[in-house]
């Protein structure tokens, strides 16, 4: 009886302690499910608002506003040897894989700018490059995701292997990669099918459509870059035709940001107003409108866009926190900072591109001009000074920079 007794208690005890771990399990569970419910609920609680004025006071310079971390000259020999960075992508190990659309090529260079190898490049065999017009990088399988548009995305790894093609039934200009889907925005006029961003699952299939862009109308060509930008919390896109960001997450596509440019935003749905291409054109060239966002970007508390207006590209940042803006307008080809456009990000900082090829006798006298007037910072001098002493036949130069506010 003693045996039984203590037996029950064992088996009581036993019991309350799995009892215990179960309700500390589950309670961990439902906690974890309701922190990500409840990001993904602020994430689209409301869409968040700002006015824009380009013709309010600018800053100065580039330098006013950008705190330059670390230049990183990329290495110019034969082998690698680029014409621009389409798209820049970093490894876990800070490596750079550099996709060069005009060229055909996607190379890794070192955290120094040092070439390590080829990993594609032009050429018509099955694991070559012909018409790739973007790659995305998935760093936890360390894979390429290479577009092209001949309805295939093809996949390598760092390490230069190729691993698969996949098939597609849509072609785009832009891709990037969200847990286990694909995004790929679509050239409506290729194929009527009516939609702009196509969500793909890994064997190709399309899973969902999203229509952003005006229906196509009889020679009437739509085609312009779209982008997309990778967050902690998913993945942002743009359109060429409004002044919307949307974010793509767990819980599908919503819109993220609004912008208004105030005089010199266009009147609403105003392309699905123009009738010929002709109008479109003058659209584009319009004095009067900010025709579209050419570069989005979100790094903390701060979003950058880059917008052109009146033949003139504008730097803008915001501070989500503060609603603080700062505009920069690069005034001509003669302005050193016009080349240091942002193009991706990378942790707590922006990274940006220079091209010796732009290079002028006038950039040098007017860069020695703003260091006479003190706007170049001591600290940077001499990287600068190694910039406008390149070659115009060198490879680019990444630019790593923080906002100094």
């Amino acid at each position: 009886m003693v045996f039984v007794s203590l037996l029950e208690n064992l088996e009581m005890s036993s019991l309350t302690t799995y009892l215990k771990s179960t309700l500390f399990f589950l309670v961990i569970v439902f906690v974890s499910c309701q922190s990500k419910t409840n990001r993904e609920k602020n994430e689209f609680s409301e869409v968040e608002n700002y006015e824009i004025d380009l013709k309010s006071k600018n800053i100065n310079s580039l330098n006013d506003i950008l705190s330059f971390e670390k230049f990183v000259f990329l290495e110019t020999i034969p082998e690698a040897l680029i014409h621009s960075i389409s798209r820049l992508c970093i490894t876990d190990n800070d490596e750079l894989i550099v996709f060069d659309e005009r060229s055909q090529k996607i190379i890794l260079f070192s955290n120094e700018g040092k070439f390590i190898r080829t990993i594609a490049k032009k050429g018509n065999g099955p694991h070559e490059l012909n018409i790739a017009s973007d790659i995305s990088y998935d760093n936890s399988k360390d894979y390429i995701y290479v577009l092209t548009q001949g309805k295939s995305i093809k996949i390598f790894n760092s390490k230069g292997e190729f691993v698969k093609r996949i098939k597609i039934d849509i072609y785009g200009t832009s891709i990037a990669n969200f847990e286990n889907l694909l995004l790929v925005h679509n050239i409506a006029e290729y194929d009527n099918m009516k939609h702009s961003l196509a969500v793909l699952d890994l064997d190709g299939e399309i899973k969902e459509k999203y229509l952003l862009l005006p229906e196509k109308k009889s020679n009437f060509n739509y085609q312009n870059r779209n982008n997309f930008v990778k967050t902690n919390s998913g993945v942002r896109y743009l359109t060429s035709f409004d002044y919307s960001i949307y974010s793509y997450s767990s819980q599908g596509l919503k819109t993220k940001y609004c912008f208004d440019f105030l005089s010199n935003s266009a009147p609403p749905n105003y392309v699905s107003t123009l009738n010929t291409q002709k109008e479109f054109n003058v659209f584009k060239e319009s004095l009067n409108y900010v025709h579209s966002i050419t570069t989005f970007l979100e790094m903390g508390d701060w979003i950058y866009l880059e917008v052109i207006f009146n033949h003139r590209t504008y730097s803008i940042y915001i501070n989500t926190k503060t609603k603080e803006i700062k505009k920069y307008m690069h005034k001509n080809l003669h302005d050193l900072f016009v080349q240091v456009a942002l193009r991706n990000i990378h942790g707590d900082r922006f990274i940006s591109a220079f091209y010796p090829y732009f290079i002028r006798s006038e950039v040098n006298y007017k860069f020695r001009l703003d260091y006479a007037k003190g706007k170049i910072d001591e600290s940077i001098i001499n990287e600068f000074k190694k910039i406008i002493a390149m070659k115009v036949d060198e490879n680019p130069v990444v630019i790593f920079s923080k906002p100094k506010f």
